[in-house]
């Protein structure tokens, strides 16, 4: 399954978190995860992997027993 979100180093200290589907920054809560420490959007864009993996997952087995 692809990894929808990565971090992408703006600056030597900050990053993005990047929706490869869309090439628009990721959201959390409706807040843009931009320009924040590269470490924090490394563990954000897996955080949100993990979600979305989980999501589509969930979706799919849904999908079958329907």
């Amino acid at each position: 399954m692809p990894r929808r979100y990565r971090a992408v180093v703006r600056h030597e200290l900050s990053a993005d978190v990047i929706d490869q589907f869309t090439g628009q920054p990721a959201r959390w809560f409706a807040h843009p995860l931009v320009d924040i420490e590269s470490d924090e959007a490394t563990d954000l864009a897996d955080l949100l992997n993990l979600l979305d993996r989980r999501r589509r997952l969930l979706h799919q087995s849904r999908g079958a027993a329907h």
